[in-house]
């Protein structure tokens, strides 16, 4: 698999303090994955609004579902 092949899942609930640095580098990656999928899980910090200033597909869910719950959420949408 190459990166262009690959997607990146990741998770997020109140991870406005986090989710740049994680952004940044992944952007950063001369051969970054194709896609980034974040599902943010009810956050009431700035998260989703810092999602907003990046090229990443935004799933927001209006409660805490989990982990689990939002992964699952992201691959449903990837087989869309």
């Amino acid at each position: 698999m190459t990166p262009a092949d690959t997607s990146v899942i990741i998770v997020t609930h109140n991870s406005a303090a986090l989710v740049p640095s994680v952004l940044d580098a992944l952007a950063g990656d001369r051969e970054g994955p194709a896609e980034v999928i974040v599902v943010d899980s009810a956050s009431s910090d700035d998260t989703l609004e810092l999602l907003a200033g990046y090229d990443v597909t935004v799933i927001s869910e209006p409660d805490n579902i989990g982990f689990a719950a939002a992964l699952i959420a992201a691959v449903t949408d990837l087989a869309t």
